[in-house]
Formats: structure tokens, C-alpha cells, sequence
């Protein structure tokens, strides 16, 4: 690795370390997005170097990762897919999803790689004790939830109905990290589409087209890399919602726009699943 890497590296973990200091939002918030614009910015002069290094464009190429979800049968393993989701879609990583959400397999370069499992660990353990904390307080059980239930008439013949009922714990901490997720998803995806735009404005200004032909070209090996490696069958479904509790999704995305990020001080290091 080179002097400029480690200095990157270096760089990022320090923006995790100030973001897990602070108690200001704002902060908090600022230093997320910033981390992920020097992540995007790290796989821009990664990929730039590439291109411009014949032994070491040839030398590079995308590869896969496996990482754990969880254990097979645990509650909630399909919101933990749709967080890791989410985040390798803001930094350039294909996925493929075992049938069971026990795990899911990257596709993509290194540093794209590292920096998605970096940011899951991260963001993982908050949007779990995020939601633990909003169900203890039990807001969720002010909602009634329309669904389906089984009567039975006068002559004990049974027939569908609907009524009101409380909305379920399970359901409840589905919807919030889900919302917490998407909104993840969201600020991470505009963080990476800003700084890629501006660092392809600055080559237009300079008479080049360097960064969006490198970036064009990668994204093209990443997905052929892809679509020659993976065996998946069938599409990913997402999250099915039995019920709907519109306070857990919108405290999930509040959760989410506070979030912050851990300490971190090795990128491509993962932190154990939380089982």
C-alpha cells in the first residue's frame, strides 16, 4: 500500500473517530457524509491509478466476499440484508443473497469491498440498538393496524373479516430498520453521486474526461465480473410487511440521519454479527 493510501485510510478513521465522539447531530452527520465522500473519493484515485498503471490494471481485478448475516432462523435477518443492501449500492459492490438472508456474497474491487463491510459493521450494531431502544418505549403500541381475521357466523362457518388490532413488537422493529436502511441508503448514494460530480466537473474544467471514462470502465468490470461469477437464482423480494406503524418508520429514519459511525481504525475489517 502505498504512502497515499495509508494517508486515506488514516483520513477515514479519523472521521469515524470524531463522528463517535460528538453528541451534536449535526456534527454527526457531517462527518458521516464526509467519510463517505473520502470513500468515494478513495475509489476514484484507486481506479484512476489503475488505469493509468498497465502491470497494475492488469494485476487488479474484482473479486468476491462472503459475510454473515446470521444464524439461520434468527428474527430480522432480512433488515440486515436490506442495511448492507443499501450501502454496496453507494460504493460500486454487487451482491448476491443466500435464500435464507444467512449471508450474502460481495462482487466488486477490493477497496469498494472493504470500505461496504466497514460501513455495515458500523452501521449494524446502531440501527439494532437504535431500535431496541425506540421499542422499550413502546410508542408502537399506541397503533392500531388494519388486517385480516377469522370469524365464524351464526352457524359456525368461518369467513374472512377485517378488523383493528395492536401492531405486533416483530412488525414494529421490521418497519424501523427497514426506514432506518433506506435513509441509510439515501444520504450515503448523495454523498457518493456529489463527489464523484465534482470530481468529474474539475476534470471538465481541466480539459480531461479522465474520471468519468475510469469509473465508466470499472463499473463495466465490476458488472461483468458479476454476471460471469454469480449463480443466484431468482430475485430478492425485500422485506414483507405484515402490518404497517407509521411512528416506527419515521423514527427509524430519524435513527438513521443521526447515526453515526464507529471507531474504526483498519479498513476491510469487520465487526462480528450481532446475533
Amino acid at each position: 500500500m502505498t504512502t497515499t493510501d495509508d494517508r486515506s485510510l488514516e483520513r477515514l478513521a479519523g472521521l469515524l473517530a470524531m463522528a463517535e465522539g460528538s453528541d451534536n447531530e449535526a456534527e454527526r452527520d457531517a462527518f458521516m457524509v464526509r467519510a463517505q465522500e473520502l470513500s468515494t473519493l478513495y475509489s476514484i484515485s484507486l481506479a484512476t491509478a489503475r488505469a493509468h498503471d498497465t502491470k497494475k490494471r492488469n494485476a487488479t481485478t474484482p473479486l468476491t466476499r462472503v459475510v454473515s448475516i446470521g444464524e439461520r432462523g434468527k428474527h430480522g435477518l432480512k433488515n440486515y440484508v436490506e442495511l448492507i443492501c443499501e450501502i454496496a449500492r453507494a460504493n460500486n459492490t454487487k451482491l448476491t443473497i443466500a435464500h435464507n438472508s444467512t449471508f450474502v456474497t460481495l462482487y466488486g474491487f477490493v477497496e469498494d469491498i472493504d470500505l461496504t463491510i466497514t460501513l455495515y459493521g458500523s452501521l449494524l450494531g446502531q440501527m439494532v440498538a437504535a431500535s431496541e431502544r425506540w421499542l422499550a418505549t413502546g410508542a408502537y403500541k399506541t397503533e392500531m393496524d388494519l388486517r385480516e381475521v377469522t370469524r365464524r357466523d351464526a352457524f359456525g362457518r368461518s369467513y374472512k373479516d377485517f378488523d383493528y388490532a395492536p401492531v405486533p413488537k416483530q412488525t414494529a422493529r421490521a418497519i424501523f430498520q427497514v426506514a432506518f436502511a433506506d435513509r441509510i441508503g439515501t444520504r450515503l448514494q448523495t454523498a457518493q453521486k456529489d463527489t464523484t460530480a465534482q470530481a468529474i466537473t474539475a476534470d471538465e474544467q481541466s480539459g480531461t474526461a479522465s474520471t468519468a471514462l475510469v469509473l465508466a470502465e470499472k463499473t463495466r468490470q465490476v458488472e461483468k465480473f458479476y454476471q460471469d461469477n454469480n449463480d443466484a437464482r431468482g430475485h430478492y423480494k425485500g422485506v414483507s410487511m405484515t402490518g404497517w406503524s407509521e411512528s416506527a418508520h419515521q423514527a427509524g429514519r430519524k435513527a438513521a440521519d443521526s447515526a453515526r459511525l464507529h471507531r474504526s481504525t483498519e479498513i476491510g475489517t469487520p465487526k462480528a454479527a450481532i446475533r
